[in-house]
C-alpha cells in the first residue's frame, strides 16, 4: 500500500502549505476570506500613514493577545493601570504603570502573551483619570462647573485629563 492510501492529496498538500507558507501569506490568506480581517488591516493602513501591509497585517493579527492582556491588567490591578495606546509602526503596547509592581505585572503578562510590552511609569491610574473625565463631563468638578459638560477625556499617553 502506497502514501496515496494513508494520506488524501488535500492532507499531503496542506502539510506542505503549512511549512512553506510564513505566517504573514497566511494572515493574507485569512484577510481574503474574511471581510472584516480585510477591514481591520486596511484600517491601520488608512490611521497609521508609512505602515507597510507586512506591519498592518501583523498588527491585525496580534489585536486579540493585545486585547487580553489589557482586559487582565485592568482585571487584576486596575490601581496600578494607568492607560495603554498600541504603537503599530514598532509593535510595542505601551503601557503605563502607577508603580514598578505594576510595571513588573504587566510585562511578565505581555510576555506570557506573545506581546512586545513597554511600560512607563505615572503617577494616575485610568480609574483616577477616567473619575476626573466623569467628574467634570457631568458638570461637578468645582472649577470647571457646566463649562466643560461632556468635554473631558482621560488621555493614557500624557496621564492626564483633557478638555
Amino acid at each position: 500500500m502506497g502514501t496515496k492510501a494513508l494520506l488524501p492529496r488535500g492532507v499531503v498538500l496542506g502539510v506542505l502549505l503549512a511549512a512553506t507558507v510564513p505566517a504573514v501569506a497566511w494572515a493574507e490568506a485569512v484577510a481574503v476570506r474574511d471581510p472584516q480581517f480585510g477591514a481591520i488591516v486596511s484600517a491601520y493602513q488608512r490611521g497609521f500613514p508609512g505602515l507597510t501591509e507586512d506591519m498592518a497585517l501583523r498588527a491585525a493579527t496580534g489585536q486579540e493577545h493585545r486585547i487580553r492582556l489589557l482586559e487582565e491588567l485592568q482585571a487584576r490591578d486596575a490601581a496600578g493601570f494607568g492607560g495603554s495606546w498600541y504603537e503599530p509602526l514598532t509593535g510595542a503596547q505601551h503601557i503605563n504603570a502607577v508603580g514598578a509592581g505594576a510595571a513588573a505585572r504587566a510585562k511578565e503578562l505581555g510576555d506570557a502573551g506573545g506581546v512586545a510590552v513597554e511600560t512607563h511609569q505615572v503617577a494616575f491610574s485610568l480609574t483616577q483619570l477616567q473619575a476626573v473625565a466623569a467628574d467634570i463631563n457631568t458638570g461637578g468638578h468645582p472649577v470647571l462647573g457646566r463649562a466643560a459638560i461632556d468635554a473631558a477625556v482621560p488621555d493614557p499617553v500624557a496621564n492626564k485629563v483633557t478638555v
